[in-house]
Protein backbone atom coordinates (compact mmCIF):
# COMPACT_ATOMS: atom_id res chain seq x y z
CA UNK A 1 0.00 0.00 0.00
CA UNK A 2 1.43 3.43 -0.94
CA UNK A 3 2.50 5.84 1.76
CA UNK A 4 0.22 8.75 2.52
CA UNK A 5 1.32 12.02 1.00
CA UNK A 6 2.26 14.50 3.71
CA UNK A 7 0.52 17.85 3.75
CA UNK A 8 2.70 20.54 2.25
CA UNK A 9 1.96 24.25 2.79
CA UNK A 10 0.57 26.09 -0.23
CA UNK A 11 3.46 28.53 0.08
CA UNK A 12 6.12 25.83 -0.01
CA UNK A 13 7.68 26.98 -3.29
CA UNK A 14 7.95 30.55 -1.99
CA UNK A 15 9.50 29.27 1.24
CA UNK A 16 11.95 27.12 -0.69
CA UNK A 17 12.91 30.06 -2.91
CA UNK A 18 13.47 32.29 0.13
CA UNK A 19 15.54 29.59 1.85
CA UNK A 20 17.75 29.09 -1.22
CA UNK A 21 18.25 32.87 -1.41
CA UNK A 22 19.08 32.89 2.34
CA UNK A 23 21.70 30.16 1.84
CA UNK A 24 23.30 32.08 -1.03
CA UNK A 25 23.21 35.45 0.73
CA UNK A 26 24.80 34.05 3.86
CA UNK A 27 27.18 31.77 1.96
CA UNK A 28 26.06 28.78 3.99
CA UNK A 29 27.55 25.54 2.76
CA UNK A 30 29.48 22.48 3.83
CA UNK A 31 27.19 21.45 6.68
CA UNK A 32 25.38 18.67 4.88
CA UNK A 33 23.14 20.97 2.85
CA UNK A 34 23.22 20.52 -0.91
CA UNK A 35 22.32 24.01 -2.13
CA UNK A 36 22.50 22.93 -5.77
CA UNK A 37 19.97 20.17 -5.08
CA UNK A 38 17.69 22.67 -3.35
CA UNK A 39 17.95 24.99 -6.37
CA UNK A 40 17.08 22.07 -8.65
CA UNK A 41 14.18 21.21 -6.32
CA UNK A 42 12.93 24.79 -6.61
CA UNK A 43 13.04 24.65 -10.40
CA UNK A 44 11.26 21.26 -10.44
CA UNK A 45 8.69 22.51 -7.91
CA UNK A 46 7.80 25.52 -10.03
CA UNK A 47 7.63 23.49 -13.25
CA UNK A 48 5.51 20.72 -11.76
CA UNK A 49 3.25 23.17 -9.94
CA UNK A 50 2.54 24.96 -13.21
CA UNK A 51 1.80 21.61 -14.90
CA UNK A 52 -0.51 20.71 -12.04
CA UNK A 53 -2.36 24.03 -12.30
CA UNK A 54 -2.71 23.59 -16.08
CA UNK A 55 -4.06 20.05 -15.63
CA UNK A 56 -6.53 21.21 -12.98
CA UNK A 57 -7.72 24.06 -15.20
CA UNK A 58 -8.12 21.65 -18.11
CA UNK A 59 -10.06 19.22 -15.89
CA UNK A 60 -12.43 21.96 -14.72
CA UNK A 61 -13.10 23.00 -18.33
CA UNK A 62 -13.71 19.41 -19.46
CA UNK A 63 -15.83 18.62 -16.37
CA UNK A 64 -17.99 21.72 -16.83
CA UNK A 65 -18.62 20.82 -20.49
CA UNK A 66 -19.48 17.27 -19.44
CA UNK A 67 -21.99 18.52 -16.84
CA UNK A 68 -23.60 20.89 -19.34
CA UNK A 69 -23.90 18.17 -21.98
CA UNK A 70 -25.15 15.68 -19.40
CA UNK A 71 -27.87 18.16 -18.37
CA UNK A 72 -28.95 18.52 -22.00
CA UNK A 73 -29.01 14.72 -22.48
CA UNK A 74 -30.99 14.27 -19.27
CA UNK A 75 -33.55 16.87 -20.37
CA UNK A 76 -34.03 15.02 -23.68
CA UNK A 77 -34.33 11.71 -21.81
CA UNK A 78 -36.94 13.10 -19.39
CA UNK A 79 -38.90 14.57 -22.30
CA UNK A 80 -38.86 11.23 -24.12
CA UNK A 81 -39.96 9.34 -21.01
CA UNK A 82 -42.77 11.85 -20.43
CA UNK A 83 -43.97 11.56 -24.02
CA UNK A 84 -44.01 7.75 -23.88
CA UNK A 85 -45.74 7.85 -20.49
CA UNK A 86 -48.38 10.30 -21.81
CA UNK A 87 -48.91 8.22 -24.95
CA UNK A 88 -49.54 5.14 -22.78
CA UNK A 89 -51.71 6.73 -20.10
CA UNK A 90 -54.44 4.17 -20.63
CA UNK A 91 -52.12 1.16 -20.76
CA UNK A 92 -51.44 -0.07 -17.20
CA UNK A 93 -48.83 -2.63 -18.29
CA UNK A 94 -46.86 0.03 -20.19
CA UNK A 95 -47.07 2.42 -17.22
CA UNK A 96 -45.86 -0.35 -14.93
CA UNK A 97 -42.91 -0.98 -17.25
CA UNK A 98 -42.19 2.78 -17.37
CA UNK A 99 -42.17 3.04 -13.56
CA UNK A 100 -38.46 2.15 -13.52
CA UNK A 101 -37.73 5.42 -15.33
CA UNK A 102 -39.06 7.72 -12.62
CA UNK A 103 -36.77 10.42 -11.31
CA UNK A 104 -35.27 9.25 -8.02
CA UNK A 105 -36.84 11.12 -5.14
CA UNK A 106 -34.91 12.39 -2.16
CA UNK A 107 -36.37 11.83 1.27
CA UNK A 108 -37.47 14.99 3.02
CA UNK A 109 -34.83 16.23 5.41
CA UNK A 110 -35.55 17.87 8.71
CA UNK A 111 -33.51 20.94 9.65
CA UNK A 112 -30.88 20.20 12.26
CA UNK A 113 -31.70 21.23 15.79
CA UNK A 114 -30.61 24.76 16.53
CA UNK A 115 -30.52 25.81 12.87
CA UNK A 116 -34.01 27.31 12.88
CA UNK A 117 -34.44 31.05 12.51
CA UNK A 118 -35.00 32.95 15.74
CA UNK A 119 -38.52 34.19 16.34
CA UNK A 120 -38.98 37.94 16.05
CA UNK A 121 -41.25 39.55 18.66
Amino acid sequence: MPKDIAGVPKTFDDQLEAFVAFLKANKISGIGIDAKQLEADLKDQRTEKQSDLDAERSYRTIHRAFLEHQTERYARYMTAVSVVRAANRGNPSALKALAQFKRPSKPATKPAAGNSKPKVK
